[in-house]
């Protein structure tokens, strides 16, 4: 079966593609589906027919889709190179200051928090065997801060499938970086995320928080993601994030 195909067929499965043999993709095409994944928007398939199709994210389904995929792209580019040297990133737009081994790339597009569609920026990159992505959105009023938290958050868990059994979001742990609001929503959550087709797993340290910058409401989400645990790295990322 072409690589295109099986990748297609297992994507649509749910396949949390991390264990995928390293298929000899050239750097361009892999750079230019990241792209899309970072996007949400679409993505290349081959259908049985062998014609060339564009798959797109929408609905419910894309946030669970963005992180297969994203998963899936990380093993297909080997996990990126290995560039080891901490950088800060001064994120003007969104007043965020953080810490990455590797440059991010910005990407953005729209998400909807309940029945709030809000503009999200985003910025990621992969080093040493995982990727790294903080990402921003603006909120009309500072009471909706709360709610749009409590929707993002669960919307990435589902999609990294964190959620407990009965539905309830696992138990996080309080965290507000430097300039940051208290709210009950600024949380800190680890864990191991299942994928039940592969029956393989995937480690999740991820941050929801909350600011206002220059009278403007705004959510925040931070995340590493890597095949086994990586302790030393994930606490240089979450220590990193401030708002200066």
């Amino acid at each position: 079966m072409p690589a295109a195909t099986d990748l297609s067929r297992r994507t649509r499965q749910g396949f949390v593609a991390h264990h995928l043999p390293p298929w000899p993709l050239e750097q361009g095409a892999i750079k230019g589906l990241w792209a899309r994944i970072l996007l949400m928007h679409s993505f290349p398939v081959v259908g049985g027919d062998g014609q060339r199709r564009v798959s797109r994210l929408s609905g419910t389904g894309r946030a669970g889709h963005v992180a297969v995929l994203a998963a899936a792209l990380l093993m297909l580019a080997g996990c990126g190179p290995k560039k080891g040297e901490w950088r800060e990133v001064q994120w003007d737009e969104t007043g965020l200051r953080f810490q990455v081994p590797c440059k991010p790339k910005e990407s953005d597009k729209p998400i909807t928090l309940g029945v709030l569609t809000v503009p999200m920026q985003m910025q990621s990159c992969h080093a040493d065997g995982a990727m790294y992505a903080v990402a921003s959105a603006p909120l009309p009023d500072l009471s909706q801060v709360d709610d749009a938290l409590t929707h993002w958050r669960q919307s990435n868990l589902q999609a990294m499938g964190l959620m407990e059994e009965d539905g309830a979001l696992p138990a996080g742990r309080t965290h507000v970086p430097t300039g940051a609001l208290t709210v009950p929503g600024s949380l800190r959550v680890q864990g191991m995320g299942h994928d039940r087709v592969s029956d393989q797993a995937l480690h999740v340290e991820a941050l929801w928080f909350a600011a206002v910058r220059q009278q403007q409401p705004r959510i925040y989400y931070a995340v590493i993601y890597s095949a086994e645990p990586q302790p030393a790295a994930a606490k240089a990322f979450m220590d990193g994030i401030a708002l200066p």
